[in-house]
């Protein structure tokens, strides 16, 4: 697939189960987003009876991911469902194969490396933990041994408040 430009991703998440107890399919998720450009569901995690659902959307630009999380934000459609720019992406390749490093933004000023490992060690083996407190927050790296540990990771927290 093409790559996308940096920021068209859009995070949505707290998707329920509808009255009858199923899953909304992605063709609702996509019509919520329609009118704001061509978007494209990048990954779904549907929700369950235990569980809310999220999804990452591509709107293929930053521009229309801004439109499309500005408007949608504030909107009756969009009802319990939280919509936010995703935060957390992979970067950087290594002789061809994805780089197993993920970048996690908007952390709470207080974390620490040690929390950083704590929160992903779960996921993996971790070969590399970072993180830089800057004039606009805080940010972490985390490297892990395996692509796959990588792609968990981004699964299950991605759009989750990392505060608590």
């Amino acid at each position: 697939s093409m790559m996308s430009n940096e920021g068209a991703k859009v995070f949505v998440g707290q998707i329920s189960l509808d009255d009858k107890g199923e899953a909304p399919d992605e063709e609702y998720i996509l019509n919520i987003f329609r009118e704001y450009g061509n978007p494209e569901i990048v990954r779904y995690n549907t929700p369950t009876t235990q569980r809310k659902g999220y999804a990452i959307v591509d709107m293929r630009t930053k521009d229309e991911a801004e439109d499309a999380v500005n408007q949608l934000s504030h909107r009756p459609t969009a009802a319990g469902l939280v919509i936010k720019p995703a935060v957390v992406k992979r970067e950087g390749t290594v002789g061809g194969v994805s780089e197993r490093k993920l970048f996690i933004g908007q952390l709470p000023e207080h974390y620490g490396e040690a929390d950083l490992q704590a929160l992903f060690q779960s996921y993996g083996e971790i070969q590399q933990c970072k993180i830089h407190h800057g004039e606009k927050g805080t940010i972490g790296f985390v490297k892990f041994s395996t692509w796959a540990a990588g792609e968990e990771a981004i699964a299950s927290l991605n759009g989750h408040a990392l505060d608590h």
